[in-house]
Order: structure tokens, then C-alpha cells, then sequence
């Protein structure tokens, strides 16, 4: 337990140290921004891509796979829970199942897989990267689905995820990474020391960034708040280790989609959530500040069980 605490609370301590930046004036929020972009569209690539280029071939896809039907399996569960609690409402219900779904799997996850498992288990996080991605645009249009016909709900939802996939630096450095290792070449010096150097300071940077970007709590949406939480930190990796554990993964193909589904929800997920509601919107921030903070202990549990199995 001591090891997996030597390598957690570090990572939250930097989260914490980039929320005390924000709180007492030294980063203000247009800085909080700017470095968010940072770290968002060129460092986190570059681990990315430098992982795919130079390292051996890996699956990623199956884990990954199977992480989505989990996550889907939850989402629609929450859906109707979402609905439940707020009544007959698509919007409120796509944004309190996104709660539930939509891990910080870049910021955070990237960061604490590489600590943990090492570069192969970060190779078994790109599949689910890839696959987090889709629930936004899922979300999106289930947010308009009562406005639109079912016809053109679906095709918003085809060019909105193509939009979405082109456009996300992260599976486009995946994607150019995997072409680059194709072609057989090496990374030629200069390049790879510029990459590398990048990719040294994504997840101090990307770990600072989620502390500098949180939200404020609300306290009136506490019942919603609590129950996303409670599904995302407990029910989504439940469901997705008893997926990955019916499929026969094992090693880093099992634990790290485990521990994808277990991270705390991504600011994402809040910044969708500001297009429905003022309700939905103070839910989703309540559950990312929530969640990240009770998340030091689920975490900490769930890898101790995970290090404890033959």
C-alpha cells in the first residue's frame, strides 16, 4: 500500500498545488487557460505520439473495446437515472450519464498509467482515449434529440464525432504515430529529443492544469452531485473490470481499463454541460470537483486490489 500511496498522492498533490495557484491569485484564469491549451494540444500529444512511433507494436483496440461497451452499459443505465432525478429531460440526462462515463483520462489518467505500469500500460490507455472520445458527441446529440427528428439527430451525430475525431490533437497524434511506425523508420535525433522533451513535461503540466481548472462546488445539487459520483468512481469500473475479466484480459490489459474507468470525471464533460442547462451545468462541476477529490481513495483501493491479484 505504501508504494501505490508513494505514487498516487503525488499526482494529486501537484492537482491540488494548481488549485491553491488559482485560490490565492498566482495563476488567473485566462493563465489557467492558456497553460490548459498547452498541455492539451502539444504535450500530451507528444507523450502520445512518441509512445506509438519508437514502441512495439501492442493491441489496443481490444481493451480499449471492451472499456467502451462497459462505459456504454453505464451510460445507459444512467441515462435513465439522470431522467429520474430530473425529470423527463434529454438534456439532463446526457449530461449526468457523461458524469458518470467520462473519465480525465488525458490530464490524469495518461500520468498516473505511465507511474504505474510503465509505457506498455500506456500504450493499453490509448484504446481508451480513443474510444472516451465518442461519448461526447453521443452526449451532444442526445442534448438536442428533443428538438430534432430522429433522422437528423443522427446525421448531426455522424459529422459532429467526425468533426469531433479530426479535430482532437490527441487521436490525431495517435494516428500519426501508427502511420510513422509503419513506414519503419526511426525517429531522427533531433526530432526525438524535441518529442521527448515534450513529452517529460505532460503530466506535471497536465496534473497542475486540472487543480488550475476546477470548478466551483454547488451546494443546492448535492443528491445529483453524490449519485454521479457514486457511479462514476464505483459502478463504471465494476462493470467494465467484470467485462475485461469475462473477455480473459490479464496484466496491463486488464488493469489499466479498470483504472481508466475509475478516474474521476473529466472537465469536459462540464464544459459540454454549460450548453443545457444552468442546472446541469452546476451538477457537472459539483460531480468533477467531487470526484476527483473523493477519487484519492477509491483509487488508492482499487490499485492495492489490483496489485494484491496473482
Amino acid at each position: 500500500m505504501e508504494q501505490i500511496l508513494g505514487s498516487v498522492l503525488p499526482l494529486f498533490a501537484i492537482i491540488g498545488l494548481g488549485k491553491l495557484a488559482t485560490s490565492f491569485g498566482f495563476l488567473d484564469a485566462a493563465g489557467s487557460v492558456v497553460l490548459s491549451r498547452f498541455a492539451f494540444f502539444l504535450l500530451i500529444p507528444a507523450l502520445l505520439f512518441g509512445l506509438i512511433a519508437t514502441g512495439p507494436a501492442s493491441d489496443v483496440f481490444g481493451p480499449g473495446g471492451v472499456y467502451f461497451l462497459g462505459c456504454l452499459f453505464v451510460y445507459c443505465l444512467a441515462l435513465c437515472v439522470g431522467r429520474w432525478l430530473n425529470g423527463p429531460s434529454w438534456p439532463a440526462g446526457a449530461v449526468f450519464a457523461l458524469d458518470t462515463t467520462f473519465g480525465n483520462i488525458v490530464f490524469l489518467g495518461a500520468p498516473l498509467v505511465l507511474s504505474l505500469y510503465g509505457e506498455e500500460g500506456l500504450r493499453v490507455l490509448v484504446g481508451t482515449i480513443i474510444f472516451t472520445t465518442l461519448l461526447l458527441p453521443l452526449s451532444s446529440i442526445l442534448m438536442q434529440v428533443g428538438g430534432s427528428s430522429r433522422e437528423a439527430a443522427t446525421v448531426a451525430a455522424f459529422r459532429k464525432l467526425t468533426v469531433d475525431l479530426l479535430k482532437n490533437p490527441a487521436i490525431n497524434s495517435v494516428i500519426v504515430g501508427f502511420l510513422w511506425r509503419a513506414t519503419g523508420w526511426p525517429l531522427p535525433t533531433p526530432m526525438h529529443t524535441f518529442v521527448d522533451l515534450l513529452a517529460k513535461a505532460a503530466a506535471p503540466i497536465a496534473l497542475f492544469c486540472i487543480g488550475a481548472t476546477l470548478p466551483a462546488i454547488s451546494w443546492g445539487v448535492m443528491k445529483e452531485a453524490l449519485s454521479a459520483t457514486f457511479m462514476k468512481l464505483i459502478v463504471t469500473p465494476t462493470v467494465v473490470g467484470f467485462l475485461c475479466f469475462w473477455a480473459g484480459f490479464t496484466g496491463d490489459s486488464l488493469a489499466v481499463p479498470v483504472v481508466a474507468a475509475a478516474l474521476p470525471t473529466g472537465a469536459n464533460a462540464f464544459l459540454l454541460a454549460r450548453s443545457a442547462t444552468a442546472h446541469s451545468a452546476a451538477v457537472s462541476a459539483t460531480t468533477v470537483v467531487m470526484a476527483t477529490a473523493l477519487s484519492i481513495i477509491t483509487l488508492s483501493a482499487l490499485l492495492y486490489w489490483l496489485s494484491s491479484m496473482p
